[in-house]
């Protein structure tokens, strides 16, 4: 209990929440580009400059959190309209649910949330505090900003289950402009999406664990853990 007192502590007086959001963000953008890589696509060329050109410039100078998030959200509309390219991708429109792929993004960050949310407990942090997330009502700020990162493990496996056709069967049914998805295939998509989560287990453990390690010393901002998919 006095090692969770310290750190929550330490949480609420750090001044140096926006060097973590810029972190958090560029970990994010460099999984996003290497996702895009996989797909092994010339078009993808030009994304994948962008997103290395978006990477560099938060590494070379210092950005409040509003303008992280402004280029962060320049990096995901590359990034999406190129992964969900070839699906009459609309953009990405969280918890609206208008398209059968914004539901099962919402459907999968859940999943990777609650496990996230987990391990952050373990170790005892306030999930209430974020960095790049700041206090809302209710709202678990801090894992929303550790689940930056690996938001691309779900977005790829979706990408991967609709060319496989996996979901070609799944009962999808309309309500007032939302999708919703039939419980006996959402049960089905959560284990996939959960399966394709502990294939990266290590990764989101390690990070987690580095990050604490990193949070609790202190340490220099060229040390901050790298969430590498």
């Amino acid at each position: 209990m006095e090692g969770n007192f310290l750190l929550h502590e330490k949480q609420y007086i750090t001044t140096r929440s926006e060097e973590i959001a810029k972190q958090l963000i560029i970990n994010k953008i460099s999984n996003q580009r290497n996702f895009l890589k996989k797909l092994r696509d010339k078009e993808f060329k030009d994304g994948i400059k962008k997103l290395n050109d978006s990477i560099n410039k938060l590494s070379k100078s210092d950005y409040n959190n509003y303008e992280i998030m402004g280029i962060e959200g320049t990096c995901a509309k590359i990034y999406f309209n190129r992964m969900f390219k070839p699906f009459d991708w609309q953009g990405r429109q969280p918890r609206v649910k208008r398209d059968k792929i914004n539901l099962l993004l919402d459907i999968g960050y859940t999943v990777l949330f609650n496990y996230i949310e987990a391990i952050l407990n373990i170790y005892g942090f306030d999930i209430y505090k974020g960095n790049l997330h700041k206090e809302f009502y209710k709202r678990k700020s801090l894992v929303c900003d550790i689940i930056e990162p690996f938001r691309p493990i779900v977005d790829y496996k979706i990408r991967k289950m609709i060319n496989l056709k996996q979901i070609e069967n799944y009962k999808f049914t309309q309500h007032k402009e939302q999708y919703q998805l039939d419980w006996k295939d959402s049960n089905n998509f959560v284990c996939q999406i959960l399966e394709e989560i502990l294939n990266y287990k290590e990764n989101i453990f390690d990070f987690i664990q580095q990050y604490y390690r990193w949070f609790m010393k202190d340490d220099d901002i060229n040390k901050f853990p790298k969430a590498v998919l």
